[in-house]
């Protein structure tokens, strides 16, 4: 991991955004992603009482994943016609895999939460990172690929070969590295995870 890159992107940050996120050049783009909105819909959808109704939480689901402005408009009608084809057995798969990744332990389901995406051909990073993201946005990551590649190569990420094929051990490996990272930088950029890897993506650029 190279420091040096890292704390050289801190300060063009703060060079050019005096005051941080609240900066008035950055205000309405943070208010675009209105991270505190659909925190709250992850919270209430997947509300640990909801995961005896499969509806509740295949709809949930597919609700955030078509409002949500970190997934493009273009998905929808994939996502609709997806949701459209979960059968019952399918959507209580869904429901047990999310249950055990929002409440258990993350590297139990997530494997297999990536397997059911794909026969949907919707095993992709940011569908596949961006409800546990929602749920808990100060313990797991919003993965994009080429802000994800791009902070490997950047940073000089050791030991890490980012695969298009989402796997929980990439997913750990390279969040243990962005923990690290979040270390050595001012708690504010840090305070959220999504807002850490966009700061990244913008003094890279």
């Amino acid at each position: 991991m190279n420091i040096e890159k890292l704390k050289e992107c801190e300060y063009r940050f703060y060079d050019y955004y005096k005051d941080g996120f609240n900066d008035e050049k950055l205000v309405k783009t943070v208010k675009l992603f209105n991270t505190i909105k659909f925190n709250e819909m992850a919270k209430k959808s997947f509300a640990i009482e909801n995961f005896s109704n499969i509806e509740i939480v295949t709809e949930g689901f597919f609700a955030i994943l078509l409002k949500s402005p970190l997934v493009s408009f273009y998905e929808g009608d994939t996502l609709r016609k997806a949701l459209k084809s979960f059968t019952n057995f399918e959507k209580e798969m869904l429901s047990i895999y999310l249950q055990d990744i929002l409440y258990g332990n993350l590297k139990n389901s997530f494997d297999d939460f990536i397997e059911l995406m794909a026969t949907k051909n919707l095993a992709k990073w940011h569908i596949i990172t961006l409800i546990p993201y929602y749920f808990l946005p100060n313990e797991n990551y919003f993965l994009k690929p080429t802000t994800t590649k791009n902070i490997i190569k950047y940073f000089e990420l050791e030991n890490l070969k980012y695969s298009s094929k989402p796997t929980i051990k990439f997913y750990k490996e390279y969040t243990k590295m962005l923990e690290k990272m979040k270390k050595v930088v001012k708690k504010e950029l840090a305070d959220d995870n999504a807002k850490f890897t966009g700061f990244l993506r913008m003094t890279m650029e």
